[in-house]
């Protein structure tokens, strides 16, 4: 029997994953297993180096997930989805976190609940922003149930979740990260689902109203074949602000100016050029090509 304490480490992407094993595995390297997802390579090592063994051997198991386990969706069955015309509806309807389709085609969560099952601690190897903070809490959602399953002698609580957080890709960031592993931030987790909700709403809410009042307009301008005008809560903002600036490009009205280089001579004799100075509070930095 295999007594040795067992962890399950999560990155973002397998490639990642096996940057971590490698790093951490130390000369002898990793192993490389296959679980439940074809896709996702699991890495097995044995390490005295995890902190909560106090120096006893551990056994370690290293995968990955594709990105967003979950994504966000309205909350209402096939049947009435066409019925929601009025676009103020889905600023008031519930949403829901879905399985993404990806995530579902290779198996992720069976995955990650087969390893977790078998395992007594996790640690989170997601990127260090506000999105890799979301799912590494997707995956804490789907590892803690099959991790209480098997050890709730032990109580599998926040202890055992271990947050890794690194900078860069390189053995010793990976070793410094696994020497003073963190816990998880849910405010910062939840910060994302609050923006993915806004996204959701606003995006579904004004490509509704957009399409009503406006594709007939933009058949008859673009394309008959034009079904809906998208928006984006990001994306059309940012496209305005490339049509205003192809607009004043185009309406630009070029102005004859002139340079004046001006040389002087001082007392002594010596010649000086004269450099136009502008004051600080009106000055235009110049970065091209610098």
């Amino acid at each position: 029997k295999d007594n040795r304490m067992k962890i399950l480490m999560v990155a973002e992407k397998p490639s990642i994953a096996k940057a971590i094993a490698d790093s951490l595995s130390g000369k002898r390297g990793p192993i490389q297993r296959r679980g439940i997802s074809r896709a996702l390579p699991v890495y097995e090592f044995t390490t005295n180096r995890f902190t909560p063994s106090n120096g006893q051997p551990c056994l370690v198991r290293v995968t990955s997930v594709v990105g967003h386990i979950y994504s966000l969706g309205f909350d209402f069955d096939a049947q009435h989805k066409d019925q929601r015309t009025n676009p103020r509806d889905y600023f008031s309807l519930p949403v829901t976190k879905k399985e993404e389709s990806t995530t579902s085609k290779l198996r992720v969560i069976d995955h990650l609940k087969a390893l977790a099952g078998d395992s007594e601690h996790l640690v989170l190897w997601l990127d260090c922003d506000a999105e890799g903070e979301n799912i590494a809490h997707e995956v804490i959602a789907v590892c803690r149930k099959a991790m209480y399953h098997k050890a709730s002698v032990l109580g599998v609580d926040t202890t055992r979740v271990h947050r890794a957080k690194f900078s860069a890709i390189t053995p010793k960031a990976l070793q410094d990260s696994f020497s003073s592993l963190d816990e998880p931030d849910p405010a910062l987790s939840r910060s994302v689902d609050a923006r993915q909700e806004l996204d959701l709403r606003i995006g579904v809410a004004l490509t509704r109203l957009l399409t009503w009042r406006c594709v007939n307009i933009a058949r008859q301008r673009f394309s008959s074949s034009t079904r809906m005008i998208s928006y984006g809560p990001c994306q059309t903002p940012a496209l305005s602000f490339c049509v205003d600036r192809l607009r004043e490009i185009e309406t630009f009205v070029a102005k004859r100016y002139w340079k004046i280089d001006a040389q002087v001579k001082l007392p002594d004799g010596s010649k000086a050029e004269l450099k136009w100075r502008v004051p600080t509070n009106d000055a235009v930095i110049d970065t091209r090509n610098k």
